[in-house]
């Protein structure tokens, strides 16, 4: 049977890194330099970390982000929910910006910009779930977003099209006893429980 393999799960972060890197207002953000090199390819790990990070000891006052991925719910076979949670943390010598403005909250704004609604993640849309206030060390504040959709849990051992809704992911192998056929696109809607239309996220803030 062709399973969902994490790998590709996990190919999320790559995705996501691949983003942050690119997007002229995220690096500006983050190095708090207006002509920074886009794309930037200096911030990964050392200010945008594919994992949930906080510095012991910081020289001088920085702008982070962090994200990772959990699966925090299998509804079947067929569907699981995945959760990406995004950290943005700056020191508080960074909080306001010079043309006015929270560092924090620009940040917040512009990565919700580019994920909100996102078909690059998962099935259907990816979508905001909560933007929740931290405080990762002293000296520093942040908030963490949280991002949910519903992607599949394995892919039927068949020659069915793979939803036209699902973004450069492979077509597995399948079994050649099977029949071929198409299949019309998958409909997801909110990453409630298939089948019953509802709106339950299922995922929550995080606690860093």
């Amino acid at each position: 049977m062709a399973l969902m393999m994490l790998d590709e799960f996990f190919d999320y972060k790559n995705r996501l890194m691949e983003m942050l890197c690119n997007n002229p207002d995220v690096v500006h953000l983050v190095t708090d330099c207006s002509t920074a090199d886009v794309p930037n390819y200096d911030l990964p790990y050392t200010q945008i970390f594919p994992y949930e990070f906080i510095p012991e000891t910081v020289g001088e006052g920085q702008t982070f982000i962090c994200f990772d991925v959990d699966i925090t719910k299998v509804y079947n076979k067929t569907f699981y929910q995945p959760v990406i949670y995004i950290w943005v943390f700056t020191h508080k010598s960074k909080f306001r910006l010079p043309d006015g403005g929270v560092r924090l909250d620009q940040l917040a704004a512009v990565i919700n910009e580019q994920l909100n609604g996102s078909r690059f993640y998962g099935l259907g849309t990816l979508e905001l779930h909560s933007v929740e206030r931290f405080v990762p060390i002293l000296d520093y504040n942040g908030r963490v977003l949280t991002f949910t959709t519903k992607d599949y849990n394995r892919l039927s051992p068949s020659n069915k099209a793979v939803p036209s809704n699902r973004k450069d992911r492979p077509v597995y192998p399948s079994n050649s006893n099977a029949n071929t056929g198409t299949t019309d696109p998958v409909d997801p809607g909110d990453p409630g429980d298939p089948g019953d239309g509802g709106s339950d996220n299922g995922g929550g803030g995080v606690n860093p």
